[in-house]
């Protein structure tokens, strides 16, 4: 038992100093156990308009509403519902367009940099995932780093040796206390299981002793200067630098503050506003601030909730999301052919869907 002990306090020892991996998985929320979950947004997008220009002039923007239903049944594939709709009632008769993704992890190669970051942000706070947010730095920063990639090999080696050990020490102790009941063995006795399991945490010599005692000490991940501890006035947060993308993140729980990434000629800014709470105890950001250009884009999550949905499974939900939509868009196709067309102005609004869909 004390090398359980020891071994679990060294193997989480490296969470003080965290990796980039982790500061990107808004850990301050719970673990996600329910099959379905689900989140809705209001997204808007501003131009952003010099001083001179916007005297007397509206602000030009466009806006529409979003609802995320992620399939949490499969730890390795996460699938996705996306709705999309023009109000905040988000009815099934209202859908404006759907996309069904079988894996989010294929996102990671959307063409548009612009939705493939904004898809990052929202899995990392709907999923408490850092795998998208992953991908775009590794595809953007020769520099970034996985936590596979700073991982300490040698001792998540010895780790897994340990827990087959444990495995089988468990099934031996097993058989052990069955031949003793059934009196082949006797308490006392000094014979033994000729296959008795050696733990690969002991060993003979004293370099091996001296290797696996190191190794037990280490940390689970080698230091990196990519994440440090740094104080502005009386706080202190965690800073991710590296020559293309800069964050900060709070200390004690990992929230992120502010996000810069330059990437593709263009300087993309994410900065998350204060936290609020979701069905009790979910904590994100009630408004996300990402800066392209010359565009402002607010992300404002108006819910959040998780469910079991033990009688409807993703794929009929799917199904039912499918169904609705070409109803919907059978609908609006009728009521253009009937409706004469106006004269079609220049658009000059940006567009959300040019950062959503």
């Amino acid at each position: 038992m004390k090398y359980i002990l020891l071994i679990l306090a060294c193997t989480y020892s490296f969470a003080s100093v965290p990796t980039v991996e982790g500061l990107f998985r808004n850990s301050i929320n719970p673990e996600l156990d329910d099959s379905l979950v689900v989140l809705t947004l209001k997204g808007k997008v501003l131009k952003v308009q010099d001083e001179e220009s916007s005297e007397d002039k509206e602000p030009i923007y466009t806006e529409a509403y979003y609802k995320f239903i992620f399939d949490n049944s499969n730890k390795k594939i996460k699938r996705v519902i996306k709705s999309k709709y023009e109000s905040s009632s988000m009815g099934f008769s209202e859908i404006k367009d759907l996309q069904i993704s079988k894996d989010i992890q294929l996102e990671a190669n959307e063409a548009n940099s612009n939705k493939r970051i904004i898809n990052a942000i929202i899995g990392m706070y709907a999923m408490n995932s850092s795998v998208l947010m992953s991908d775009v730095f590794k595809t953007y920063s020769s520099e970034y780093m996985t936590n596979e990639e700073v991982l300490n090999s040698e001792k998540k080696e010895l780790l897994n040796k340990y827990k087959e050990y444990l495995v089988i020490k468990n099934e031996y102790d097993k058989k052990l206390k069955n031949l003793k009941k059934s009196g082949a063995v006797e308490d006392g006795s000094d014979i033994e299981i000729a296959d008795e399991p050696k733990s690969p945490l002991t060993a003979e010599e004293e370099t091996e002793k001296e290797r696996i005692s190191k190794l037990i000490s280490d940390s689970m991940y080698k230091k990196s200067s990519q994440v440090r501890l740094a104080k502005e006035g009386k706080d202190y947060f965690w800073i991710m630098d590296m020559s293309n993308i800069w964050a900060k993140f709070t200390n004690e729980d990992h929230r992120l503050k502010h996000l810069k990434l330059t990437a593709l000629d263009k300087v993309i800014e994410v900065i998350p506003h204060e936290a609020v709470t979701f069905a009790g105890k979910y904590k994100m950001p009630k408004n996300i601030e990402v800066l392209i250009d010359d565009k402002q884009i607010t992300l404002e999550i108006l819910n959040y909730y998780t469910l079991k949905s033990k009688k409807k499974s993703y794929e009929q939900r799917a199904a039912e999301y499918k169904k609705y939509f070409e109803e919907s868009s059978a609908r609006k196709k009728k009521k253009v052919e009937a409706t004469v067309e106006p004269e079609v102005q220049e658009q000059v609004s940006p567009q959300i869907s040019d950062y959503l869909f």
